[in-house]
This record gives structure tokens, C-alpha cells and sequence, in this order.
């Protein structure tokens, strides 16, 4: 169509009626004769045309309006199509394990983070996006669940950062947290792991266990407390299976849950490779205590307790000799006398005939300390036996020796001797009649030196 002439200007008379649509033409006589009215058919077919254009400008802003609203989660580091909300557990997600019900902690209220993670892994990329929800047991407020979730840029970023999320779970920087159980759990995700901690805080200790795993470029964290022992990790694994079902679901997003299996593996190496970390370790008074080591060296002077027999420590058939020794500090209820510690010395052989040659000279030389007229008071504790890296075995035994120095002094250790393949490591304790570990603290401990044996 031409571009419609103005009418012209009225200065007088009715209020002139509002123009036509469409415009009149140029030749405004002509449009005005019936001979050039636009046929009834032609402007059926105008009407259909525009009806159809405004169709298409609808849908293209419906369209462009999704690919908008996708672009904000994409930005916000959401994986298309999945909600905040969608990615968390539920009060009901819960509900079968460690409580008989559980109440969200209310949006805007300050949630803890899962213990031993609470900060991002560092040397690697930041998370996009972090999301968090809290509960506590409706009915033992002491016992709490956070759920925390991270979204990535990409899956090669949340990879690292799960790497880094390992090796935050085996040496955790929590001053009163031990690491006693680690676990491999297959079929739920890309990639999943769990760890059990037992947290000796004031008032009075508790039992986490945090399952952590990378869907995509996502990683789920689940951290459950309980007063009376660990939640076990296939709970865990379980409760989250709805949230990582939303991200599967979307597609490019990594492997969807099924029934998931859990396998206890070693702790992943954590600050002196083969040697005990310092969360191997528990503390003797619940929220205080933090543990300090050495690093590994020659010195072997004033190990023993006098029972291991005559040369020892040094072993000529070894072809290295190392010793750590680990100190618990920062405890008011530890002897003013001495720092409480432990001296780990481990034994490397060509083979594991020699090692082994040791190992029976040590138990036979410690197990028959208390002779008769000797100054020795020998308890023999329980048997070490345990599997390490790749299945290798473990196997050892426990000592309480006591040395009666004087009338009045008697000196008491803790000792252990352990052997992992071509490795034997002996572990000696000083604790006092008060101030001592338990018996089943002290197998644990021989027991991960072990683990941590064949991981050189």
C-alpha cells in the first residue's frame, strides 16, 4: 500500500468520523467508487494473514520466554529445567531413618554446613551456585541433617571439586572429628562416596555420616548426625535419590540412581602418605585435644617399652627405618607430667618373609615379658584383622605393658604391631591409669596404620 495523505483540516461543522482501516489510498476519489472496492474474498484473505502473523509473533515471544527463563537457571548455575527446591531433600525424603519425623529449619534461618566440608575445596573453580537446606529430628533436636548442593560450570570443574571434596573427608580439619569409617557407593551417580565420623564436641559426642556425590556438574552433599552411632551410608544414599533423579532426568546431567551399593574401602590418603593422619586419631576428653605430628624421620631414640627385646629399635634386616610421632596438646585433663603421644615406626623389608620374621620375634619377645621376677605386667589385647589398598591383608596384635620403675612409679604404654605386606609398623602409646585410650580405640588406631600401610 501507499503511504495514506492527511485528511484535510475541518474548521467547522460535526466532529468528522474516525478514519477507515485499512487507510484510504492515494487516490482517494477512485477509493470512494465502487468500481475499486476491495473485493469480499481479498479481505477474507487479509484478515487470515494477519491473524496468522499475530500467531506467529505469540509464539516466537512464548518461545523466546522459556529459552529466557532456562537462561536465568543456566546463569544462576541451574541445570535446565531443575528447580533449587527440586535438587534438595525432603522432610519426607528422610523420614525412614534416625528420627520419627523431621522439621525443615525455616528459609532465611542460618543452616551449618556438612561437617569436615565447610568451605569449597580450594586450588579449584568455584561453584556457580550453592544451594542448602537444614532439619532437626522433631523429636531429639540434637540430631540435625544439611543438605547442600553445588552447581558447576561444567562437569570437568565439579570432577575436580569432588576430588578435592575426598580428600577434605579423610583429613578432616574439624579439631574434635575422627574419621573411623570410609565407603565406596556405587549405582547412585557419576561418582559417590561416604564418610563416618565420630565428632567428640561438648556436650557430649556425636556419630555423623556425610555422603557426598557428582551427578554432571553437580555435587549433592548429605551430612546426618545421631547420638547413638553413624546412619548408615545406604540411608543415605537412598534419601537422596529423588533430588538426584531431577537431575538425571534432564538429560547430559550424568547416570540416574538405582538401588545403590556400598562397599568400605580405605580413607583416601591424607597428609603423610602410608602414614596415620592426624583424623585417624580420637581425642580422651570430648571437645578438647588437638593432635600434632612430626614429620617422618631416622630418629629412633627412647622407643619402647623394654620388652621388644635387646637392639631394638633398630632392625639391621630392614632396608628403611622411619619414625612420626603424634601429639595430643590443648587438653586440661591431660598429665601435667607429660604430653600424651603416640610413636609410629615403620619397617621396610626387601620381602614379606622378613617382615613377617619380625613380627613373630616382636609378639613372642612382648608376650612373654611378665617372667617371673621380671619389673613387666603384660595384657594382651585384641587381634588386629582388616583388609588394605587392593585387598592386601592386615594383621597384627595388642599390648598394655606396664613397667614398674620404682616403689612408687609404675610407667604404662599401649603398644601394637601390624603387618601389610612387606611393611610392619610398631605403635607405642604413654597414657596414664586416667588418661588413656580405650581398648577398642586402640585396635581402631592399629587397625587404620595398617590401611594406611598399603597405601605407599
Amino acid at each position: 500500500f501507499a503511504p495514506a495523505q492527511p485528511a484535510p483540516q475541518q474548521t467547522s461543522g460535526p466532529t468528522p468520523a474516525p478514519p477507515a482501516w485499512p487507510p484510504p489510498t492515494e487516490n482517494a476519489s477512485l477509493a470512494s467508487t465502487p468500481e475499486n472496492t476491495e473485493p469480499p474474498k481479498r479481505r477474507r484473505g487479509l484478515k487470515i494473514f494477519i491473524l496468522a502473523l499475530v500467531g506467529l509473533v505469540i509464539t516466537v515471544l512464548v518461545v523466546v520466554g522459556i529459552m529466557w527463563a532456562l537462561s536465568q537457571n543456566t546463569m544462576a548455575g541451574l541445570p535446565p529445567g531443575v528447580s533449587a527446591s527440586e535438587q534438595l531433600v525432603t522432610s519426607q525424603d528422610l523420614s525412614d531413618f534416625g528420627a520419627a519425623g523431621w522439621t525443615q529449619v525455616p528459609d532465611g534461618q542460618e543452616v551449618a554446613l556438612p561437617l569436615c566440608m565447610n568451605a569449597e575445596p580450594s586450588n579449584t573453580a568455584a561453584a556457580n551456585r550453592t544451594d542448602r537446606r537444614g532439619f532437626t529430628a522433631t523429636e531429639d533436636a540434637t540430631q540435625t541433617a544439611v543438605h547442600s548442593v553445588y552447581t558447576y560450570a561444567d562437569e570437568a570443574n565439579a570432577a575436580e571439586a569432588f576430588s578435592g571434596r575426598r580428600s577434605q573427608a579423610s583429613s578432616c580439619s574439624e579439631t574434635t572429628a575422627q574419621v573411623i569409617g570410609y565407603y565406596e557407593v556405587s549405582s547412585v551417580a557419576d561418582q559417590a562416596e561416604a564418610v563416618t565420623i565420630y565428632y567428640q564436641a561438648e556436650p557430649a559426642a556425636t556419630y555423623h555420616t556425610v555422603f557426598f556425590s557428582r551427578t554432571g556438574r553437580v555435587i549433592s552433599i548429605l551430612d546426618i548426625s545421631s547420638p547413638t552411632g553413624p546412619v548408615p551410608p545406604v540411608s543415605l544414599a537412598t534419601a537422596t535419590t529423588p533430588a538426584l533423579n531431577q537431575l538425571c532426568a534432564q538429560g547430559e546431567q550424568g547416570i540416574c540412581p538405582s538401588t545403590p551399593g556400598v562397599v568400605k574401602i580405605v580413607p583416601p590418603t591424607a597428609d603423610n602418605r602410608g602414614w596415620l593422619a592426624k583424623a585417624d586419631l580420637p581425642r580422651i576428653t570430648n571437645g578438647a585435644g588437638v593432635w600434632d605430628s612430626t614429620s617422618p624421620t631416622t630418629s629412633l631414640q627412647s622407643l619402647g617399652t623394654q620388652c621388644e627385646g635387646d637392639g631394638f629399635p633398630v632392625v639391621s634386616s630392614a632396608e628403611e627405618t622411619l619414625r612420626s610421632t603424634y601429639i595430643l596438646g590443648d587438653d586440661p585433663n591431660s598429665p601435667p607430667s607429660r604430653a600424651m603421644g603416640i610413636d609410629e615406626v615403620v619397617y621396610t623389608f626387601s620381602d614379606l618373609d622378613k617382615a613377617e620374621k619380625l613380627v613373630d620375634k616382636l609378639i613372642n619377645n612382648i608376650s612373654s615379658c611378665q617372667q617371673p621376677g621380671s619389673t613387666a605386667t603384660v595384657e594382651i589385647g585384641y587381634p588386629i584383622q582388616g583388609a588394605g589398598l587392593n585387598s592386601v591383608p592386615i594383621s597384627g596384635e595388642t599390648y598394655a605393658v606396664e613397667q614398674r620403675k620404682s616403689e612408687n612409679e609404675v610407667v604404662r604404654y599401649r603398644v601394637a604391631v601390624v603387618l601389610t605386606a612387606n611393611r610392619m609398623a610398631y605403635l607405642m602409646a604413654n597414657p596414664t591409669d586416667s588418661y588413656d585410650f580405650s581398648d577398642a580405640q586402640w585396635v581402631a588406631i592399629a587397625l587404620r596404620a595398617g590401611e594406611r600401610l598399603s597405601q605407599f
